[in-house]
């Protein structure tokens, strides 16, 4: 008997040590405290490459997305809104940083990015599954 729920599996963010805010500074200013708020970053910088770690964590992924469908549950992947495809922003429009170290996104980034958990929450009017490809910027 169904409680009527959904069930949601939500994957792991892309993490990569060159997320982490000092690795964005040049050399010279990555060992100055603090750390400034918005952050002027090379070119080859801007976008980090995530195919490492899909490749990475690709049989986890795997597992995890096959248990879900054999459950039901609706799996939703970050990176389908932290992402264009699999280069992800190291910075905001602003040069604020998108991540607080190499795995967690600052507050703002998810706020602003994480749009999947608005409708999961708010129960929106169209189903998290029409969402779910979607890109966010």
């Amino acid at each position: 008997m169904s409680s009527g729920r959904r069930t949601y599996l939500v994957l792991s963010n892309p993490t990569s040590p060159a997320f982490e805010p000092r690795y964005l500074l040049p050399t010279a200013a990555r060992w100055a405290l603090p750390l400034p708020q918005t952050l002027r970053v090379e070119p080859d910088k801007q976008a980090i490459d995530a195919t490492p770690y899909e490749s990475y964590v690709a049989p986890l992924m795997s597992r995890l997305r096959a248990i879900a469908v054999q459950s039901g549950a609706v799996v939703i992947d970050p990176r389908d809104w932290l992402c264009h495809g699999m280069s992800c922003a190291s910075i905001s429009a602003s040069g604020a940083p998108n991540y607080l170290d190499s795995n967690h996104v600052s507050n703002t980034f998810a706020r602003e990015q994480a749009l999947f958990i608005d409708d999961i929450l708010l129960g929106a009017d169209v189903p998290i599954e029409a969402h779910v490809a979607r890109t966010a910027f």
